[in-house]
């Protein structure tokens, strides 16, 4: 449809695997200085770099300080 907006593109440079944690496909688990933690069924990425579509590469701490993302949140 015309008019609907895309979700912006997130490129991810540096994370790992978060096995102790898992929750639905794409649920935000953890927002923290510690990194964004986004489920994907039975494990979790833990992302600790990354930047959003036309933006600059960012550590998970600069990227919250800019950019509200709680637990319970998803990703599409």
């Amino acid at each position: 449809m015309s008019g609907e907006t895309k979700p912006p593109l997130l490129k991810i440079w540096r994370a790992e695997v978060a096995q102790e944690l898992a929750g639905p496909f794409g649920e935000i688990v953890q927002a923290d200085k510690n990194g964004i933690v986004v489920a994907s069924g039975r494990h979790a990425l833990r992302i600790f770099e990354l930047q959003r579509e036309g933006g600059k590469r960012l550590h998970a701490r600069e990227f919250l300080a800019g950019h509200c993302l709680k637990a319970g949140q998803r990703f599409q």
